[in-house]
């Protein structure tokens, strides 16, 4: 089973023209699709039947690779007449939070979301120019490729897709990677983005939609607990460090205790933001520990995380009602809301960063953590609980 699921992720990979890493989603869509088959020519059920006892749907297959669009969720769009969504790949469907699994060329990473969409043969993809290709040309500049032009400014060679003019793009692409494309007007190569340069002339050229992917600019928020230690303004998150840590403590979230031999604890890091109010004065430094939630496992460390989430329009609509029918209406926050979950499952996570005892044991946590896939599912089950009292 292991050979043959090698051979179908090869041949997936090898027909995407995907990259080898991707080897891994790969052989979880094989071996999903294995599960919803027949394995034998007169089997009577498939894998996925005679484990949970009813017959599989399948309406939400996908060929792997296929393309789906994402929604841009929590990104600034640079420009209000840009698209919201973009094309991606597909390479998996996951079960559990009845999402997908899709990958980003851009970042070269295998990102999951709910918020997607297939296209059907009724609805045709719309053309590569829109928001895809990273090679189409602005109006007025001229195609390179194109050996004739006639008076209108229209190209008189063959078609952009046709084999001859694949063949020359696929040969231009294979350029020197250090040296920058000029995409849509802008000098930027994403893959590259982290690589180190020969100089700092070369590494200041490269510009991603003005923002500065090198250096923390001063007055910023800290990435890393690393950078705030550096910054000249380590007092105050020093404070607010210790802040986050009682609360913490006061909240009952973990409890130290020796590591099983099983275990295998996540790790977690510190958040910095520097709060202002709507004048863009300083008020408050916060720090929140966050786990790293990314390391869950599937059956191990959560069963569920699907958590219902108010639509906009929702509250658009009733913002518009209220003058209309003279109601007041009221806001409140309530400060570390997450920390009001209780876990079911036993997650283990290792001490806050730079705050371990160095005992060597790992925190057992009782209460949810931000970050944690569970963390917003267990919140909104502890708050429905307590309204409907």
């Amino acid at each position: 089973m292991n050979h043959m699921l090698v051979e179908l992720a090869r041949a997936m990979l090898t027909a995407a023209d995907l990259p080898e890493y991707l080897w891994e989603p790969a052989i979880m869509h094989a071996a999903y699709l294995r599960n919803l088959s027949h394995m034998k020519p007169r089997a009577k059920a498939t894998p996925y039947q005679l484990w949970n006892g009813r017959k599989p749907n399948v309406s939400h297959l996908r060929e792997f690779s296929a393309p789906v669009w994402v929604l841009l969720q929590g990104q600034k769009v640079q420009r209000k007449m840009l698209p919201k969504s973009q094309r991606r790949a597909y390479v998996r469907y996951d079960e559990g939070s009845k999402s997908i699994k899709y990958y980003n060329a851009t970042t070269r990473n295998v990102l999951t979301l709910r918020n997607y969409r297939f296209l059907s043969q009724a609805e045709p993809s719309p053309p590569e120019e829109i928001g895809i290709n990273p090679n189409a040309l602005l109006q007025g500049e001229r195609d390179p490729l194109c050996e004739g032009e006639q008076d209108d400014g229209t190209c008189s060679a063959t078609p952009e897709n046709s084999p001859d003019n694949l063949r020359k793009r696929k040969a231009q692409e294979n350029i020197d990677p250090r040296e920058p494309r000029r995409t849509r007007g802008i000098w930027k190569d994403y893959r590259y983005l982290h690589d180190p340069f020969p100089d700092e002339k070369e590494a200041g050229m490269l510009c991603i939609a003005k923002e500065q992917a090198f250096t923390v600019i001063p007055g910023n928020d800290c990435h890393s607990l690393k950078e705030a230690h550096a910054s000249p303004d380590w007092p105050e998150w020093e404070k607010a460090i210790q802040i986050e840590l009682e609360q913490l403590q006061r909240m009952g979230t973990w409890e130290l205790v020796d590591k099983p031999v099983s275990a295998v604890p996540i790790a977690n890091k510190w958040v910095f933001t520097k709060k202002r109010n709507k004048e863009g004065i300083l008020t408050k430094y916060k720090a929140r520990l966050v786990a790293k939630g990314c390391a869950q496992r599937l059956g191990h460390d959560y069963l569920e995380m699907h958590s219902p989430v108010v639509r906009l329009e929702t509250i658009q609509a009733i913002l518009a009602i209220a003058p209309t029918q003279k109601l007041h209406i009221q806001q409140m926050d309530i400060k570390g809301a997450y920390l009001n979950g209780t876990l079911k499952e036993r997650v283990y996570m290792q001490q806050p960063e730079g705050f371990a005892d160095g005992s060597g044991r790992v925190c057992l946590l009782i209460k949810t953590l931000y970050g944690l896939k569970q963390a917003g599912r267990k919140w909104n089950i502890e708050l429905d609980t307590k309204l409907r009292r």
